[in-house]
Formats: structure tokens, C-alpha cells, sequence
């Protein structure tokens, strides 16, 4: 092999040389926090495995989330703004100091808050230059994480992660591999197998404030049981190119499952991708066509993002619908793309029995009245309007989820019974429009076993939706 040997350059000849010449990669450092439960094989691999410097073992997973803190709060930091609005002082750190990885890694398990109860929470954490993943579903020699069958689960009756406080920040935020199932915190009715939702939980499963932040990730994940919405993440975009991604989870059997938005501050999320998800059997927010909010996704106003790309994501049997759209017009929410997802029966509650049915569910023009009847978009006229609709099909992906036949009920179409006490009713301003709803099986709580999710059992099904296969290693 012959090789040229430059041994010397002058004026524009080295100019031109140095533009060419790419700049030196530096190693961001990392520190990983091992979590197992005490007395098993994972927390014997974690303690061997620490050296209480970048490596360290702990059997609370609150305790993990402790010492995370008190790595990061240790570092060196960059100047911030001396006033909100203003530019900060040039940052005199090498990358080395400034920049900084924190993993927390949670072996498969049961992992339970302080006292053996409750969720978990990060206390308020100004670190612009600093990533935090919480991790879980890992080996016994943490090696390897499959978090769909070696599931890290938290059985908290309500919010499973909250980052505390107002004005937190992180350059990333990485939530993968757990499964929340918050459903021991809602009340049923035995008679009619129906969510009560005024004494259940109105809590979300994640809850992350207004965190400034480039990049936020929930991956890997299973939602499970909410009363009101598993997550809606409203970020403060940390730059022009900040995103949020929502991969590969399960989101199954919840009210209002999915708000997608953001903090619309001065600068918002360049992108908020929802890609390879299981949307299953999510719940309209009342079991009632003149509902508001009916659909699985809800996808927020032309503020929340400059563009929401959806993609090869799995909708099925959900009552209210795939997708609310809730701009007054198609064009004037964020850019927006479909593609490549799966459809199958959604939309029960306003009658649709097609297999294409409800992929977009709007009120066009702004009305929110519940006069105004819900606008029911199949898949096989989405293309009509101004979004990217592309390459997606409807059929039975044939999961393996047992179906209740749900019982809705039309508030329009009550009578009021005219008597007395209805009278008195309206001089107090209560309801007068009358009798009570039947309604059954709305939202009745699912047990699934962790280890053996629902699946697409149709071939054809099989590269939509959540897949073991993408679970991204760390």
C-alpha cells in the first residue's frame, strides 16, 4: 500500500487542510448506577461490579435515583444566564468536565418506592449538559436488558416517575423498560365492570413538569390501567433541534392514553415522533359520543411541535378512535405524517364496525360543542386531507387481549323525567336532563402478565407495533 507523507503546507494550502481535518470526538464520561434486589444474583453481579467511582451498586431503586443526584450536582458546571432571557456566560470547561452520562440500571424485578409504596420521584436537577437514563429490565449480570421478557415492573396505585420542581433541565432524558400499571389506584363497579372515574386516580404514570431538555425519550415501556392519560410530556425545547420520541411501548387500557404536546414556549420541539408503539384498547375520556377528547393519540395544535410524525405504530379495538386531531383545520396543526401504521377497529363508540374506521377523529372549524357531532375519518379517505398519509393498511393483527363488548350511552338522547324534584333540580343549577346512563364495561381494569405480552399473533402484523427486537442497548 503506498502512502504520501506530507511533510509541509503553507498559508491558504494549510487553511484549507484544517477545514478538512475533523475535529477530535471526546468520549462523554459515564457513570452507572446498578440496581437489583437484595439477596439475588443481579445485586451479588452489581456489588461486584462497583468501584465507587464510576460504578456503583444499590438495592432501592429511590436510593439510585439519590445518588444520581449526588453525581451530578458534583460535577462542574457551566455559567448560567445571571437573568432568565439573557445569554450565558462563555463556558470555559473542556468537554471532558463539562459533559456527563448517568445510568441507571434496573435488573428485572419488582421495585417498590420508600416504605414499600409509591412511585419514584427526581428531585429538581439544573444540568443543561448532563443526559440521565432510567433503565430497566436487565440481566442478572447486566449485560443485556429485554425488558418485554425480563420486565422490570412497578405496581405504584399512582405516578410512577416524577421529576419535581419548575425549572429543571437536561440535555436528554431517556425512560425505558418498565412497566407502570397504576390501576391500584381507581375504584370499579362490580355490577357493571365499569372505571369509576370520579374516586379513581387522576393521575398520569409519568410525569415530567416543564423540563428544558434537547432530547426526550420514553422507549420500551408498558402503560397500563390510567384514569387519565399515561403520559403527556410538555417539554421546553432546549434548542431549535430538540425532539421528543415515544418508541416501542405498550400503552394499553387507558383514559385518554396519549397528549401529545409540549410547553409551547418561545422555541418549541422540532419533532414529536410516535413510532412502533401498541396503542390497544384505549378509553375515550367518558363512555359517551358528544364526549370530548374520544381517541387513543391526541395530537395538539400548531404549537406543540413544527411536526409529529407517526409511524409503524399498531392501533386497534380502541372505542374513541385512533387519533384526535384537534385543530379547527387540517392545516393548521403542526406538518404532520402517517405512515406505515396499522389500523383495526376503532371508533365502537360512534358505530363504526369497519375494519378502516376511525383513523382520525376531529371537529373541523373549531366547534367543541357536544352538539357538533364527532367528524369520523377511515383510512380510506385520510388521503383527502393535507396530511402525509402513506403505505398504511387495516387488518386484524389478531392480539391476543380478552374483549369485553362495551356498554356506551348517548347524554343527547336522555329524557328528563318532569317532575317536581327535576324543577328544584334547575332552580339549583344541577342537571336536569334526567336519568342516569347504563353504561358497562367501560375501562374495567386489565391484568396482563409482563412476561408474555400481547403480541400480534397475524403474521402480517408483526412489524407494527412494540417488537423485543428494538429494544436499544446500553
Amino acid at each position: 500500500m503506498n502512502r504520501v507523507v506530507l511533510t509541509a503546507c503553507c498559508g491558504a494550502i494549510c487553511a484549507g487542510l484544517a477545514l478538512l481535518t475533523p475535529a477530535p470526538v471526546h468520549a462523554v464520561p459515564e457513570v452507572n448506577i446498578l440496581v437489583a434486589n437484595q439477596d439475588t444474583p443481579a445485586a451479588k453481579a452489581a456489588a461486584s461490579k462497583a468501584d465507587g467511582k464510576t460504578i456503583f451498586a444499590e438495592t432501592k431503586l429511590f436510593k439510585a435515583i439519590d445518588k444520581a443526584v449526588e453525581v451530578i450536582t458534583a460535577k462542574k458546571h457551566c455559567p448560567l444566564p445571571k437573568k432568565q432571557g439573557l445569554p450565558a456566560p462563555a463556558c470555559t470547561l473542556t468537554p471532558n468536565e463539562r459533559y456527563l452520562v448517568v445510568n441507571i440500571k434496573v435488573a428485572g424485578g419488582e421495585y417498590t418506592g420508600k416504605g414499600g409504596k409509591g412511585g419514584f420521584s427526581v428531585p429538581e436537577i439544573i444540568e443543561p449538559d448532563t443526559t440521565l437514563r432510567i433503565l430497566g429490565g436487565y440481566d442478572d449480570a447486566f449485560a443485556k436488558r429485554a425488558p418485554f421478557s425480563n420486565p422490570t415492573t412497578i405496581p405504584a396505585g399512582g405516578t410512577v416517575f416524577a421529576l419535581e420542581g419548575k425549572n429543571h433541565s437536561l440535555k436528554e432524558f431517556y425512560l425505558s423498560g418498565f412497566v407502570m400499571d397504576i390501576g391500584g389506584g381507581n375504584q370499579y363497579d362490580a355490577k357493571t365492570n365499569s372505571l369509576l372515574k370520579g374516586t379513581s386516580a387522576g393521575v398520569q404514570a409519568v410525569t415530567i413538569g416543564y423540563l428544558e431538555t434537547g432530547r426526550l425519550v420514553y422507549a420500551d415501556n408498558v402503560f397500563l390501567n390510567s384514569a387519565h392519560k399515561a403520559a403527556a410530556p410538555l417539554i421546553r425545547a432546549a434548542n431549535e433541534n430538540a425532539e421528543v420520541i415515544i418508541r416501542n411501548n405498550f400503552i394499553m387500557n387507558n383514559v385518554l392514553a396519549w397528549e401529545a404536546d409540549s410547553a409551547r414556549a418561545k422555541i418549541i420541539p422540532a419533532t414529536y415522533t410516535f413510532e412502533g408503539n401498541t396503542i390497544v384498547l384505549n378509553w375515550p375520556y367518558n363512555p359517551d359520543p358528544t364526549t370530548g377528547n374520544p381517541a387513543a393519540l391526541q395530537l395538539a395544535g400548531k404549537y406543540a411541535a413544527k411536526k409529529f410524525v407517526i409511524k409503524k405504530n399498531l392501533f386497534a379495538h380502541n372505542p374513541g378512535g385512533a387519533i384526535y386531531w384537534t385543530a379547527p383545520k387540517e392545516k393548521d396543526g403542526p406538518e404532520t405524517e402517517i405512515v406505515e401504521n396499522l389500523f383495526f377497529n376503532n371508533g365502537s363508540l360512534f358505530g363504526e364496525n369497519t375494519p378502516d374506521a376511525a383513523v382520525m377523529v376531529t371537529k373541523f372549524g373549531g366547534f367543541k360543542s357536544g352538539e357538533v357531532p364527532w367528524n369520523v375519518i377511515s383510512l380510506g379517505v385520510l388521503g383527502d386531507y393535507a396530511w402525509k398519509i402513506e403505505k398504511n393498511v387495516a387488518l386484524d393483527p389478531k392480539v391476543p387481549i380478552v374483549m369485553v363488548k362495551p356498554g356506551f350511552a348517548n347524554s343527547a338522547s336522555v329524557s328528563a323525567e318532569n317532575t317536581v324534584l327535576n324543577e328544584v333540580r334547575g332552580l339549583l343549577g344541577m342537571n336536569k336532563q334526567g336519568n342516569k346512563m347504563k353504561i358497562a364495561n367501560f375501562a374495567p381494569r386489565m391484568g396482563i402478565d409482563p412476561k408474555n405480552l400481547p403480541f400480534p399473533a397475524e403474521e402480517k402484523a408483526k412489524p407494527y407495533g412494540a417488537n423485543p427486537e428494538r429494544v436499544e442497548q446500553f
